[in-house]
């Protein structure tokens, strides 16, 4: 690995050394790119991926290789939502899962297309912020559209699943959660927004956009349950989602650890470091709980016998299940 100082000059400098416009963390004391100079192009921002250790290395990683298998997932879509044919659901039961449909697959995209956006938009910035003030700041609000795909494009398949019965609510909290990621985008992208300053009003947000899933999630417990909506959900695994997201975006607007013993977490620990890493463990447990409501939903129909149509088996499997769990 080179050291701070190559054919190209300084590369890496202190927070003193740094222009105002990339002050951020003001506990992260070292292993700044120097803006400009050494990085003013596009190609020696990449290269400061791969040739030396400075205190954004962990964060691009971190998402770049996240990226990966986002990306390549829609080549194998259609595997991806394969449904087996036995679930533990009926294990007495040797069943073929219906076709998928344009639900399906859309859920599915909607998810993927959340996950890559933000991972893919998040490594960019992070590799582009030491460019130049321009350049940071255009990519710093594509870093910000990424976080509001990655919370929309989870809760649209947590929607479709959960109120499969009910088609008029499916479009209710649909719109909903649009338009409030609108909102959401529209008030982080605002110029008198952009400083960092008003850090912590951005990451409220975001939060507050995440933490609008209660509305949906509570009113599928109303109406099926506990124990019903996490055999066909995976609610441990929605609500472990939401919770690593909401405990990163508090770590990191906080700016725990570092603020604790300034120069410590540079490189290595700190919280906008950590926040990376939970969101990559958010979007696996997100993925398992629409993998789950998407298994429930296709077997009871290949299961299900008798008059009425696919939709009527799943909701009268609902209903069977709510009845029984009630019962115990």
């Amino acid at each position: 690995m080179a050291t701070s100082n190559g054919k190209w000059g300084k590369r890496l400098i202190s927070y003193a050394e740094i222009p105002s416009w990339a002050h951020d963390n003001d506990f992260i004391l070292s292993g700044y790119r120097a803006p400009g100079g050494t990085h003013d192009s596009f190609w020696k921002c990449w290269e400061s991926v791969w040739l030396y250790l400075h205190n954004e290395t962990v964060n691009i990683h971190t998402h770049l290789w996240g990226a990966i298998p986002a990306i390549t997932a829609p080549l194998a879509l259609n595997a991806l939502i394969t449904t087996p044919g036995h679930e533990s659901l009926f294990p007495w039961h040797d069943v073929r899962a219906r076709d998928n449909t344009y639900a399906d697959w859309l859920g599915y995209a909607s998810y993927l297309a959340g996950a890559i956006t933000v991972l893919t938009c998040s490594a960019t910035f992070h590799t582009l912020h030491c460019h130049s003030e321009k350049v940071s700041k255009s990519y710093n609000k594509l870093d910000y559209i990424g976080i509001v795909a990655m919370i929309v494009g989870s809760f649209l398949p947590m929607i479709h699943y959960g109120f499969h019965c009910h088609p008029n609510l499916q479009l209710l909290y649909s719109v909903m959660i649009v338009t409030l990621g609108g909102a959401a985008a529209y008030t982080v992208l605002a110029q008198k927004f952009s400083s960092p300053a008003y850090r912590p009003i951005r990451t409220s947000v975001f939060i507050a956009l995440g933490l609008s899933a209660i509305f949906p999630v509570t009113h599928i417990l109303a109406m099926y349950g506990h124990e019903t909506v996490t055999r066909t959900m995976g609610l441990h695994y929605l609500v472990a989602g939401g919770a690593l997201y909401i405990v990163g975006a508090c770590m990191y607007m906080a700016r725990i650890p570092e603020r604790f013993s300034p120069g410590t977490f540079d490189l290595f620990g700190a919280s906008h470091q950590i926040f990376h890493i939970l969101i990559l463990f958010a979007a696996f447990c997100h993925y398992i709980s629409i993998r789950r409501a998407h298994v429930f939903w296709h077997t009871v129909e290949a299961v299900t016998s008798g008059p009425g149509t696919a939709t009527e088996a799943v909701c009268q499997a609902f209903e069977i299940l709510r009845f029984s769990t009630t019962k115990q």
